[in-house]
């Protein structure tokens, strides 16, 4: 038997779990490497393509989706 993928939820910026963090744009490579290790959804098609749209530098980044619960997303944030 497999052990389901969490579901994840857009997170609003009234939620408890919101923030904006100021990263490394190694951290952000690191985050990106491991998000196309899970097969999670990225923002860039690849590292090659993050490197040619972000500065190298701190980055500012916000969380757009977190761990949901057993609700449906639009249960979990009304």
């Amino acid at each position: 038997m497999t052990e389901k993928e969490p579901l994840m939820a857009l997170i609003h910026r009234t939620d408890p779990d919101f923030r904006v963090c100021q990263i490394s744009f190694d951290t952000l490579l690191a985050i990106q490497l491991e998000a196309e290790e899970r097969s999670w959804a990225t923002r860039w098609t690849s590292v090659d393509a993050l490197r040619s749209q972000v500065k190298d530098g701190d980055v500012v980044l916000q969380a757009l989706m977190g761990l949901g619960d057993s609700k449906s997303p639009s249960e979990s944030h009304s």
